[in-house]
């Protein structure tokens, strides 16, 4: 397609208005950055006359801190902690003797604990997970009832 004068007139034009566009843009970037860039010197000469005034006494606080902390040590004798007491488990506790009517709720509630007990029991069955896989040994077991060490 051919364009006429007109038309190839008005592309250059427009053209020339978007460069004179952006380069305006860009002096207002250009302007714009030197302001900020004067903000951050600004931050910058403030940081680094805090940081020559906290530096230095830092250290000399760090060091006095030092100093009192080995002298209070110093002093002090050093004691080693006695090893922990087993504790022992409680005796029974005796209970009172029970009349027939008690005795039948008894019969009924153990009923009922152990039929919860083999429910529990299926669904200790039922699941995938085995004494090895949470860490339970027959050594651990062992310490366990002999009241040394219980795994963790």
């Amino acid at each position: 397609m051919r364009r006429s004068l007109q038309e190839i007139i008005e592309l250059v034009v427009f053209g020339l208005i978007a460069l004179l566009v952006g380069t305006g843009l860009l002096w207002v970037l250009g302007w714009l950055f030197d302001i900020v860039g004067i903000v951050f010197r600004f931050a910058a000469g403030l940081i680094w006359q805090l940081l020559r005034f906290v530096v230095p006494i830092a250290i000399i606080a760090g060091a006095v801190y030092g100093v009192v902390w080995l002298v209070q040590n110093r002093r002090k004798p050093r004691t080693v902690a006695p090893p922990p007491v087993p504790v022992s488990p409680s005796p029974p506790l005796e209970t009172a003797p029970t009349t027939e009517p008690a005795a039948a709720t008894e019969s009924a509630s153990e009923q009922i604990v152990e039929e919860a007990k083999g429910e529990t029991t299926a669904e200790a069955e039922a699941s995938s997970s085995t004494p090895e896989s949470e860490g339970i040994t027959e050594e651990s077991i062992e310490k366990d009832e002999k009241g040394k060490e219980k795994p963790e």
